[in-house]
């Protein structure tokens, strides 16, 4: 069984989370690549209202993708 848990939890510098892109095709299959990243505090060339932004730094060390890599012959149907 699979528990959800969400939070209302803003997004601080020193924070770690995972980011996690997917693609699924619904009743066929689907793939989820996961990267964990580190939240840190950026500059930028623009600072609204003064509030600082935070940008992410990646831990995981799959740098970048290898989309070919990945052969469609080889999912299968669920």
């Amino acid at each position: 069984m699979c528990h959800k848990v969400y939070t209302n939890a803003a997004l601080k510098a020193g924070m770690t989370v995972s980011n996690e892109p997917g693609y699924y095709e619904d009743g066929k299959y689907g793939i989820r690549l996961e990267n964990i990243v580190l939240i840190r505090e950026t500059k930028t060339p623009n600072n609204f209202g003064d509030k600082g932004y935070l940008g992410f730094e990646h831990v995981t060390m799959y740098d970048p993708f290898q989309f070919p890599l990945f052969s469609l012959n080889e999912f299968v149907a669920v």
